[in-house]
Formats: C-alpha cells, structure tokens, sequence
C-alpha cells in the first residue's frame, strides 16, 4: 500500500524562497563583463544542491511485503518488520531542539541524520510536522511523515501481529 506525503506550510515556504534565492544567484556573475566563470560556478553549484536535495526527499511510503520503504529518486530506505519494536504517533515537540548532523532542513523536507536530547540520534523523513511517526527499530529510530498517519499505524500494527 503507499501512503502519500505533503508538504507543511513551512517546507514549503523553505523550498520555494531557497529555491528563488539559488535560481536567482546563479545569474550573478553574468551581470559584469568577463566574469563567466562566476555564472558557470554559481550554475554548477547551486544546480547540484537543487538536484540532490530533490532527489533524496521522501516522495512517499510504501508498506510492501516484510518492510516499510521510503521512495525517494535516489536510493530507497527499507526498514523491515522484523526490526520493529514500536510504532506510534508523534507530536512537533518530538523533534525540538534537534541538531541535523546529515541532511536537509527544510529543503523539500526535513530529511537525513538528526538528533535531540530527548531521542539521541535519529534518521527523519518528514515533510510535514503535524502527520509524524516514531519507528523504533532494534538498532534505529526512524521519524515519518506519511499524509494518513493513523492508517499507516494501523497497517504497521496489523503486520508487527502478524
């Protein structure tokens, strides 16, 4: 079954005006004579953190035979049941005060390697803060953000039965 994933209001702020502020810096550079190698730069640099951040963003999540899977274009996260030890909803303050360590922010997403005093280290894939999931897994926690929340516990449950 896939669960569908939406943007928050503030992740949508983040990437559009990040998004403006990289278009908009790549033609810097073309405004004066004989600076080229600026526009190339600024082109090539501001293009691939644009690509990689898209890329890597959790599109949506899919529960499919033993395991749950993060989609995203670039190499997809499986995390099996087996290594479930605990589902739930989560609340926004879950998440306070976190440090990213490897990831993203807020462009197109929050995603990547976080941690907090009150989790320790934790891998998030969330792109809106009011739908999240906590996976406690036996070596991992992992933090979700699918649009049905309640029907992906629900599934998750119905699988940990099993």
């Amino acid at each position: 079954m896939i669960y569908t994933n939406r943007f928050d209001r503030s992740n949508k702020l983040i990437t559009l005006f990040a998004t403006l502020l990289m278009v908009a810096t790549m033609f810097i550079g073309s405004t004066e004579p004989g600076t080229w190698y600026i526009t190339v730069l600024l082109v090539l640099l501001n293009g691939s953190i644009l690509f990689f951040t898209w890329a890597l963003h959790p599109r949506y999540y899919r529960i499919e035979g033993d395991n749950i899977i993060i989609e995203r274009f670039i190499k997809r996260i499986e995390i099996p049941f087996a290594d479930i030890t605990e589902v739930k909803a989560a609340e926004p303050e879950l998440i306070s005060g976190s440090m990213r360590v490897l990831g993203s922010g807020g462009l197109f997403g929050l995603y990547g390697k976080f941690k907090n005093r009150q989790l320790g280290n934790y891998l998030m894939y969330v792109t809106n803060r009011k739908k999240m999931i906590l996976l406690r897994c036996k070596d991992q926690l992992y933090v979700i953000s699918p649009e049905d929340r309640d029907g992906f516990i629900a599934e998750v449950r119905k699988h940990l039965a099993a």
